[in-house]
């Protein structure tokens, strides 16, 4: 017989406020008694008559009592920080983190980092820190990939972030590739069950791909459903739940799929955003966080490389970025010198000669001319005029 870990069947308000008030006598807020928590019942399943509105009234208010903060000198604890870059706390129990980013823009290559340095982290784990001496469960499901390269990414995970040779017990990581979507939202929460009780307890959880656990990522109703339950499941087990989700095609304000990722945005930790330019190094931010400051000035970055088999840490490119476009537009300058400057030439002749060329304004023919002294492609004779810069960039 199959044993189903039910433990929170409908994962509704009811289910979260249940949570919070285990917690409640710790944190300043009165104790009460078992409130009739009738009061969360699905209105579009079942009406209420109006000779029950007095007790709704009534239910509400007992429900308000529980979670009023009433005194200042006993602050709730702190969760516990599960993941965390530096001083940057980026996920606490209790909490969802989003990881965004376009398609193929190096995610997967962050989970793996971030499983890695939960499992122990002796790899290259892109400065991620996190602890788990109590070996609490990680779950890591991946809705997007074959199982072949499932195994790819978690054994570079394991062996070469994680430093081990093969998968602890309290790893569990799944490939739902051909399970379908409600069985793949129903079975995260009954694993999670299942896991908390085999481990002790959860550490964290890994969606890769939240958006495939949901029908149509544009339906409201069902996206926000989705987020509340994670966000529920996640005080629940006092975990941290990490949504991987893609980013719109050619978007310049990093916003995610739908409905689902507008109330992910909304209701997570933290947002970290990859970010691929031109020259393949991915920089890793967070676009928004609620309790740590991690602005793209100070992003981590890192590149694939082909003897590593995988993608590593690399120094901040801005510098080599900058001067390699400087480079770019300083030869498409001379190359435009080239064609335009037979001999010495005066102001009003190679700017003339330049609006010819590339069909473009006095104004920006001016332009062109300044930024060819600026870098030093043109130079002026003894008489004022303009000739080629002699010199070993011209060769």
């Amino acid at each position: 017989m199959i044993k189903l870990y039910a433990t929170h069947p409908h994962l509704s308000l009811k289910d979260k406020f249940a949570s919070l008030r285990r917690s409640s006598g710790e944190m300043g807020y009165p104790k009460t008694g078992n409130p009739d928590l009738s009061f969360f019942r699905d209105e579009e399943t079942e009406s209420f008559s109006s000779e029950k509105d007095q007790e709704r009234r009534e239910t509400a208010l007992r429900a308000l009592d529980g979670c009023r903060l009433q005194s200042l000198d006993t602050p709730p604890p702190r969760p516990p920080t599960i993941l965390s870059v530096g001083d940057r706390r980026i996920g606490e129990a209790g909490n969802l983190v989003q990881l965004q980013g376009q398609a193929k823009s190096g995610k997967t290559a962050v989970i793996g980092a971030i499983i890695g340095i939960s499992l122990g982290g002796t790899g290259d784990c892109f400065g991620f820190q996190s602890s788990n001496p109590q070996k609490k469960a990680i779950l890591h499901f991946d809705t997007e990939q074959s199982r072949c390269d499932h195994f790819d990414v978690v054994a570079r995970a394991v062996r070469q972030r994680g430093g081990l040779h093969d998968m602890p017990e309290h790893f569990r990581t799944y490939s739902l590739l051909t399970i379908d979507v409600q069985t793949r939202r129903l079975g995260i929460k009954e694993e999670m069950a299942r896991a908390s009780e085999i481990h002790g307890g959860i550490h964290s959880v890994i969606i890769d791909g939240v958006a495939d656990i949901a029908l149509d990522p544009n339906d409201a109703k069902e996206c926000f459903a989705i987020v509340a339950e994670l966000h529920a499941l996640a005080d629940i087990h006092q975990c941290m739940i990490l949504c991987v989700l893609h980013e719109n095609p050619n978007t310049e304000t990093g916003k995610t799929r739908g409905h689902l990722g507008s109330q992910l945005e909304r209701k997570a930790q933290t947002s970290i955003v990859i970010e691929k330019g031109a020259d393949e190094v991915v920089s890793m931010h967070a676009r928004q966080a609620r309790s740590c400051h991690w602005p793209k000035a100070e992003a981590v970055y890192f590149q694939f490389d082909k003897d590593h088999g995988m993608h590593v840490t690399v120094s901040d490119p801005s510098n080599r970025r900058i001067a390699k476009k400087i480079a770019a537009k300083t030869i498409k300058l001379q190359e435009l010198a080239d064609e335009v400057i037979n001999g010495p030439m005066t102001h009003g002749e190679l700017e003339a000669a330049i609006m010819t060329a590339e069909r473009v304004t006095d104004r920006t023919a001016r332009t062109r001319i300044k930024e060819m002294r600026q870098a030093g492609v043109i130079e002026h004779t003894p008489d004022g005029k303009y000739q080629p810069a002699f010199h070993e960039m011209k060769e």
